[in-house]
């Protein structure tokens, strides 16, 4: 005995067809999207255009004090590219940040073969205290 279900009137464009999938069923994914699209460009866009913005302009103090701004174009883009300074710490933090990427690689890899090697218990106190390693910083934050 074969079961037939009703579809609702508002999925009736969204049946295969012969030719594929109509026009509402391809449109539904991308109107599904849209809230989380807008909602992104809203939160990290507008704050990026203002970053870009800002980097144009001359604001010392006297042009924050006098709520005065000078547009200078890529002259600070010039004037960090060359000074020493940035290029040291630059590379001071490329340096930090591969060895604690590759440190904490490493520790977590050595963490990973632990845990296969442990009973069923000693798996899950583990886990257990990782997790309340984890999550202790935020905690302590909050109640501070």
């Amino acid at each position: 005995m074969q079961r037939v279900t009703r579809r609702p009137a508002w999925a009736a464009g969204l049946t295969l067809g012969r030719g594929g999938p109509g026009p509402r069923a391809r449109a539904l994914p991308y109107l599904l999207v849209l809230p989380s699209v807008i909602a992104f460009v809203g939160l990290l866009g507008y704050p990026l255009w203002q970053v870009a913005r800002i980097s144009l302009l001359k604001l010392d103090l006297g042009e924050l004090v006098q709520r005065r701004t000078v547009f200078v174009g890529l002259a600070n883009y010039r004037a960090i590219l060359a000074d020493e300074f940035f290029w040291s710490v630059l590379v001071r933090t490329v340096v930090f940040t591969a060895v604690c990427v590759a440190l904490t690689m490493a520790a977590a890899t050595l963490v990973a073969l632990l845990l296969e090697r442990l009973g069923r218990r000693m798996r899950l106190a583990v886990q257990i205290s990782l997790v309340l390693a984890w999550a202790m910083p935020p905690i302590t934050a909050t109640v501070v």
